[in-house]
């Protein structure tokens, strides 16, 4: 498709064109990646990275300083050494060299060479094990060396314009959420009592989730199945963790959390204004992680996902924003998946589900005005508009064929805000304050539940949101209530805001903190930069549990009351600047400063990690 192209009709100009298209990058996990790139699959190999040289002839050199080392592209000094990258050239090359060595010499020595070379072609590998034992497989294997010796190896290496080693981007989901975080969550969870689980149960309870785009928290099941959970629960622990986890945390592990919370937030951030600012923050950002990881125990370079952050940053700098490159995105799909499987008698389901996508295809074919080529007339047909106009002009038929026009025709900026119906969160109508009556006549003053003020983002009462007042300064400010002002059938909508100052960096949470003002103002919901999310500050307020929190079954109250977290004070709390939501908000009125790792303390990082580990370095 990259060099020959294929026909099509084009409707807009009632012409025959030739479409071409290029693979630009492959997405997935890391056995996927390494079954694309023809290496190992990183596990346990010898050779675990795709993208660079980091390897080690034996499995007990894993333990060494030059192997942890390189694993942090770090070197002797302790100043960044980056390993030399993998050739996409190269890797083909030695493809093709190690199907010589087994059919040439034996396949004992095959084997040593894929281990020296870090090659697993599988496409290769089946042949010849397939050869081995069936003569048809062996006399096909033959033909296609005479015919064609490409197709006896990964048809990725035929790709124009694809490397192996830099168009396949570090994945996220698994590298970060199940990968670095589901170990740290996992370790950290397992070494608890039940009465300490007990206790983070209830302490998540009380976790408030505005301004986090959290559809809904299972306290109990993170806990208890965090074994099983997915990507998105990790996402939850991950901005709850400072919360509800330090407490229970040793100074070292909290030391990792508060690093690995610093670091998230920006992998996760998907919008970058300025790209070379962004990648000074993460590098150091990674820095920090690996570093409080490394002097913890070196033992952790047996997980290859935590070397893939090395090479995150690059991921970045050439495709954008991590989460444009996340495979998450594609889990959207399982619904027509589920859907089309729903109408099967489950003897031939792939045929059934393979049916109903012809099905899909066919009615988004004619429903959308395409063409197609009648063979008897010898002329393109398209159907009529009395047939288009049934899905165009019904918005209930686009809805049910799952066509959402609000993701097609997003609002502009300036049909912002507005009110939306909501019976989330706490409402207590209010008279009209005196501040919105102006001396105009016919002036309609109404008192709103939410308000939408972005595409994703939403403000209620107890909303903490950024608001620019003036260039050179922000203020932050607890929504107490929203206002719509109507005159003339023109509408303002106003907040009225509970002032906070931002003071000093909290050493518990190691996060910004924020002091109650004696202040209550009256904003332009237009003024208003975002949410953020706020954590009341429990550790300086010394918050015990008290049994105060209603249950509720089917959305109805069961009468049965558990404990939650009893905050003494509404004057102290904290900027969560763990939230994936709006990162660069947080930080931006955070102004939290990243540690810089000095090359001695990297030393000696690696050297702590060695001897934890329990193979401490004869001549540090």
């Amino acid at each position: 498709m990259g060099t020959t192209g294929y026909s099509a009709y084009d409707c807009g100009i009632c012409q025959t064109v030739l479409v071409s298209s290029v693979v630009l990058c492959f997405l997935g996990d890391s056995p996927m990646h390494a079954e694309v790139t023809s290496t190992p699959n990183p596990g346990q190999s010898l050779n675990p990275c795709r993208i660079c040289t980091l390897s080690c002839t034996k499995k007990k050199l894993k333990p060494t300083r030059d192997y942890v080392q390189k694993f942090l592209h770090i070197n002797t000094l302790g100043e960044e050494c980056e390993n030399a990258p993998r050739s996409w050239q190269e890797t083909r090359d030695n493809s093709y060299h190690l199907h010589s060595v087994a059919t040439m010499v034996n396949m004992k020595q095959f084997d040593k060479e894929s281990l020296r070379l870090g090659i697993k072609d599988a496409i290769n590998i089946r042949f010849l094990t397939e050869a081995k034992s069936d003569p048809q497989r062996k006399l096909q294997m033959e033909d296609l060396m005479e015919e064609d010796e490409s197709r006896l190896h990964n048809s990725f290496f035929k790709l124009h314009a694809f490397d192996g080693v830099y168009d396949t981007p570090v994945e996220v989901l698994h590298v970060i959420l199940l990968g670095v975080v589901k170990y740290m969550a996992r370790d950290f969870i397992s070494d608890l009592t039940k009465t300490e689980k007990d206790q983070l149960v209830d302490r998540l309870r009380s976790f408030d989730c505005k301004g986090l785009n959290i559809d809904s928290l299972k306290p109990k099941y993170l806990i208890q199945h965090i074994l099983s959970i997915v990507g998105r629960d990790f996402k939850v622990i991950l901005q709850a963790a400072p919360f509800v986890f330090f407490d229970f945390m040793t100074p070292e592990k909290k030391a990792i959390w508060v690093a690995l919370c610093c670091l998230t937030p920006l992998v996760f951030q998907t919008n970058i204004p300025d790209m070379a600012a962004f990648q000074i923050q993460i590098r150091q950002a990674i820095d920090n992680f690996l570093f409080e990881l490394t002097k913890s125990t070196a033992q952790w370079v047996n997980k290859p996902k935590i070397h893939m952050l090395r090479h995150l940053p690059d991921a970045i700098l050439r495709f954008g924003p991590a989460s444009l490159t996340s495979t998450e995105k594609f889990e959207s799909y399982n619904g027509v998946l589920r859907q089309a499987s729903v109408h099967s008698n489950k003897l031939a389901p792939g045929r059934d589900i393979a049916n109903a996508f012809e099905a899909y295809s066919t009615l988004k074919f004619v429903l959308s005005g395409g063409w197609i080529y009648d063979g008897s007339s010898d002329s393109w047909r398209t159907a009529s508009d009395d047939v288009t106009a049934f899905f165009r002009e019904s918005r209930e038929v686009r809805r049910a064929m799952g066509y959402n026009d609000t993701v097609v025709h997003p609002l502009g900026v300036s049909e912002y805000p507005y009110p939306i119906r909501s019976q989330l969160g706490d409402f207590t109508p209010e008279a009209i304050p005196p501040e919105l009556q102006g001396p105009w006549d016919n002036l309609e003053i109404i008192q709103c539940r939410r308000l939408k003020i972005a595409k994703h983002d939403d403000v209620g009462y107890g909303s903490f949101v950024v608001v620019q007042s003036h260039p050179a300064s922000t203020l932050i400010g607890k929504v107490l209530s929203l206002w719509q002002v109507r005159r003339e059938e023109v509408s303002e909508y106003y907040i009225k805001l509970q002032c906070y100052d931002v003071t000093t960096v909290d050493p518990h949470y190691n996060m910004r903190r924020l002091l109650r003002r004696d202040l209550v103002t009256f904003v332009n919901a237009k003024d208003v930069q975002g949410t953020i999310n706020v954590q009341h500050n429990c550790q300086h307020g010394e918050c015990g549990l008290d049994q105060t929190k209603m249950t509720y079954s089917e959305r109805q109250a069961t009468g049965v009351l558990v404990d939650q977290v009893d905050h003494s004070d509404g004057d102290h709390f904290i900027i969560n600047s763990a939230s994936l939501h709006n990162p660069a908000l947080h930080w931006q009125v955070s102004k939290l400063v990243m540690p810089v790792i000095r090359p001695d303390e990297w030393t000696a990082a690696i050297l702590s990690g060695l001897d934890a580990w329990g193979y401490p370095v004869e001549d540090a």
